[in-house]
C-alpha cells in the first residue's frame, strides 16, 4: 500500500513520472485524526529511499494546517506550516516553511534554515534508514513556530505573517505526516521516496508507536493529492 504501516513504522510512498494527464506534483499523507488543536507534533523520520531525477522536488516531514471557520472545506484560504527534509545540491537539507494560501493560489511566505553553527551538518543529511527526529511546535509567548531536528532549532516569526494572511493559532485544522514529490513538468523530472515514521507524539504525549499491525483508522485517515 502506499501509506500502511511495515515493521512498528508508518510507511508513506510517493512517486511521479510525467504522464498524459500532466499531473505536476503527488503529496501522499496519513493525517491524525479529530479536531482537538495540536500545537506540537514530533516524530522519527526515516528515508530509506529516493530517487530524483531532473528538476523534480521531494518533501518529507511534518505539516499543521489552520483555517479560518468561514473557509473550512474549500482547501483554500490556508496557512501551512511544514518542517521537512527536502533534496537540494545531491543530497536532503531540513527547513521549516510558512506557507499562505488564497484564492490564487499557496506561497512560500518564509524558509527558515537550522542555525547557522549547524548549517554544514543539516546541509548533509544521512539518510538511507537513518532515524531522525524531528518537531514542530507553536510558542505562543513569542507568537511564532519553533522547528527542531535532532538537537537543532529554527523558529519563523508569524507576526508578519498574519499581517498578510488570515492566521490565527486557535483555528488549528489539521496535523499530518507527508511525502510530496513535485515539480514534474517534462520527460527528464522523476521523482519516487520511500519515508517511514516511528514514536509519534502529540501536545508532548506518544500518539501512536505503530506496534499494531495495521494503521489504526481511529487515529489516523489517509489520503493523497494530485496538482
Amino acid at each position: 500500500s502506499i501509506v500502511g504501516v511495515q515493521m512498528e513504522r508508518l510507511q508513506i510512498n510517493a512517486e511521479l513520472q510525467f504522464d498524459e494527464q500532466r499531473h505536476s506534483s503527488v503529496t501522499r499523507f496519513a493525517e491524525i485524526a479529530g479536531q482537538n488543536a495540536i500545537i506540537q507534533l514530533e516524530s522519527t523520520v526515516y528515508i530509506d529511499k529516493a530517487n530524483i531525477k531532473g528538476k523534480a522536488r521531494v518533501y518529507v516531514g511534518l505539516e499543521l494546517g489552520y483555517q479560518l471557520e468561514k473557509y473550512r472545506g474549500d482547501r483554500k484560504n490556508m496557512t501551512v506550516i511544514q518542517n521537512v527534509m527536502k533534496n537540494a545540491n545531491q543530497g536532503f537539507i531540513m527547513t521549516g516553511r510558512a506557507i499562505g494560501c488564497r484564492e490564487g493560489g499557496c506561497t512560500v511566505f518564509d524558509e527558515t534554515a537550522f542555525e547557522e553553527e549547524a548549517a554544514e551538518e543539516s546541509r548533509f543529511i544521512e539518510t538511507r534508514g537513518k532515524p531522525h527526529t524531528v518537531s514542530l511546535r507553536w510558542d505562543d509567548e513569542f507568537y511564532r513556530f519553533v522547528f527542531s531536528f535532532d538537537g537543532m532549532t529554527s523558529y519563523i516569526d508569524m507576526v508578519t505573517f498574519a499581517s498578510k494572511y488570515d492566521f490565527n493559532p486557535k483555528d488549528f485544522s489539521y496535523a499530518r505526516l507527508f511525502v510530496t514529490v513535485e515539480n514534474i513538468n517534462n520527460d527528464h523530472d522523476e521523482g519516487r521516496v520511500v519515508a517511514r515514521f516511528g514514536n509519534v507524539n502529540v501536545n508532548g504525549n506518544l500518539y501512536d508507536d505503530f506496534a499494531a499491525e495495521a494503521l489504526n483508522p481511529e487515529k489516523w485517515a489517509t489520503g493523497q493529492t494530485y496538482r
